[in-house]
């Protein structure tokens, strides 16, 4: 009896021991969430702009690399302000506290500027990185209430992806007739299988020759009869005689005039 309820009492301190220890990081998620606030804000909406607009992870972190720039801005401008590697290395620190004592002093705007060159590239490659374990888990069916979650899931995603691509087509100037390459837009891409998504499809010009389809034959005549067609082959001349006539049609096949309604047909030798 007393290996029973010792047997229990471990069990039940097991359970407390990983509920403490689940409440413990759940509260040390929340407390850095808290702290990177507005790294915290940018990816929130970088991953529900991609839920809703069907975005692969790769359109947040091209997203990401765009706004280096801003970043680079930045840290050139602290670099002139700094005398120092060590004053250089800890204006972000101190900018981010600033925007904090901003946001207190109610002074939103001020606070976005001094937090945005930093935590807009940031969170940005975090959200990448969340949709793409998201996406992941859901398609491997590693996550997910039922089985058919992975199945659900690509169908209400495949539907966004093609209303995004719609809208895409739709607006005026988003997709251009040629793009920086000289290749021919052909029009807004859904999805991208083994190769670098893009928001439009593109193919060279050299590659359109070989889906182009023939014209029918048109009457040639003395102006164009030597005249080069679409496949790059000379057209040959109409012929002057006229085609042979059809044969006879045959009322009966052979042998159809020996089995007529009124005639005998003796099969075999005679009787002797």
């Amino acid at each position: 009896m007393r290996i029973f309820w010792g047997y229990l009492w471990f069990r039940a301190l097991l359970w407390v021991l990983s509920v403490t220890g689940r409440l413990l990081l759940g509260a040390a998620v929340l407390v850095v969430l808290a702290v990177a606030a507005p790294v915290t804000l940018v990816a929130a909406v970088g991953v529900a702009g991609a839920w809703l607009r069907g975005w692969p992870p790769a359109r947040l972190w091209r997203a990401a690399f765009w706004a280096l720039p801003m970043t680079a801005v930045y840290l050139a401008g602290r670099a002139m302000q700094s005398g120092t590697w060590q004053a250089l290395a800890l204006a972000p620190a101190h900018d981010y506290l600033a925007a904090w004592h901003a946001v207190a002093a109610d002074r939103v705007t001020a606070a976005f500027v001094l937090a945005a060159p930093v935590a807009v590239p940031a969170g940005l490659a975090a959200a990448g990185g969340l949709w793409a374990w998201r996406t992941n888990t859901l398609e491997t069916g590693l996550s997910g209430r039922t089985a058919a979650a992975p199945i659900i899931f690509d169908a209400r995603q495949w539907n966004r992806q093609a209303r995004t691509a719609r809208a895409r087509a739709a607006a005026p100037g988003t997709v251009p007739l040629i793009d920086g390459g000289g290749r021919v837009v052909m029009g807004a891409t859904i999805r991208a299988v083994g190769h670098r998504w893009r928001p439009v499809l593109a193919v060279p010009h050299t590659a359109m020759g070989r889906h182009q389809v023939s014209a029918p034959p048109e009457r040639a005549t003395p102006a164009t009869a030597g005249r080069p067609g679409l496949q790059g082959r000379p057209r040959r001349p109409r012929q002057s005689r006229p085609h042979p006539p059809p044969a006879a049609r045959r009322r009966h096949g052979p042998g159809g005039h020996l089995a007529r309604r009124d005639s005998r047909v003796t099969v075999g030798t005679a009787a002797a």
